[in-house]
């Protein structure tokens, strides 16, 4: 089921220790506007570290340079300070998750 999902992403993006991978995360996308952020998960040993948000940061930038201009997620309450700290915003009330314009 996990190499189906890998498969079927637009980008997945890895951090490892030596041969060890201890993050990742990956984007389903269009490949022209929208780009869904998922499964952003980083090895507990290793939280708080900086990996998750240097993966994150690495996807935006992919999106960015394909030209997409908007990046969607939906968090957890924990989640949600770690994504602002990026730059997310809360979507509306009416509306779940949280949004990241691309775009300047």
């Amino acid at each position: 089921m996990i190499k189906t999902a890998i498969d079927g992403s637009y980008v997945v993006a890895l951090a490892y220790i030596d041969s060890t991978p201890i993050g990742f995360a990956r984007i389903i996308s269009d490949g022209v506007a929208y780009a869904l952020l998922v499964d952003t998960m980083i090895n507990p040993k290793f939280q708080r570290k900086g990996i998750g948000t240097k993966i994150v940061e690495q996807l935006i930038h992919y999106c960015k340079e394909r030209k997409i201009f908007m990046m969607k997620l939906i968090s957890s309450k924990e989640g949600k300070i770690f994504y602002q700290k990026i730059g997310f915003k809360s979507c509306s009330s009416d509306e779940p998750g949280m949004i990241l314009n691309l775009t300047p």
